[in-house]
């Protein structure tokens, strides 16, 4: 039922403000991304001459390394990404910093748009939801002069309502 609500709300938006409103959104997620690439089975393509070998292809030791990054973007592409230490998580506290290092980037990349009404959206992640994270974006962005947005309410997480 939850997630009708938040279709339907999100539908008025449209309605109301048209699809001008769509330039508007500003969406964060966070992924991890690994340090290896996978080669493909298929084999460089190349002539040999008739009875001689194929060229001998090493097998690349696959590395478990991997980063996450956060991703801040609209319509007009990434405004600003955050690459976290090496087996460092997303926390409400990494959350908040982050946000701020987003917010001074925002009014720099995109001023035009800093300075009119905007919409946030981010997934249901833990640290998103959590009450001192909601104090925090309450706190941060009303005493911004420049800065307006307002947060999309989104259904319970699915990989189907995931923003990338």
């Amino acid at each position: 039922m939850k997630r009708v609500r938040c279709a339907q709300a999100f539908l008025k938006l449209n309605f109301e403000l048209g699809l001008g409103f769509l330039d508007k959104i500003v969406t964060m997620d966070e992924t991890y991304v690994p340090f290896f690439t996978p080669e493909s089975k298929r084999g460089p393509s190349q002539w040999l001459p008739k009875g001689s070998n194929p060229p001998l292809k090493f097998k690349r030791q696959e590395s478990r390394k991997k980063q996450m990054v956060l991703s801040f973007f609209d319509n007009c592409g990434v405004i600003f990404q955050h690459y976290l230490p090496m087996r460092t998580s997303v926390t409400v506290a990494v959350f908040k910093n982050v946000m701020n290092m987003f917010l001074k980037k925002f009014k720099k990349k995109r001023p035009e748009m800093a300075k009119t009404d905007w919409y946030f959206h981010f997934d249901n992640a833990p640290c998103h939801k959590a009450n001192s994270t909601k104090e925090f974006l309450a706190k941060r962005l009303s005493r911004s002069s420049i800065i307006h947005p307002t947060l999309l309410t989104l259904p319970p997480q699915t990989s189907s309502t995931s923003p990338s």
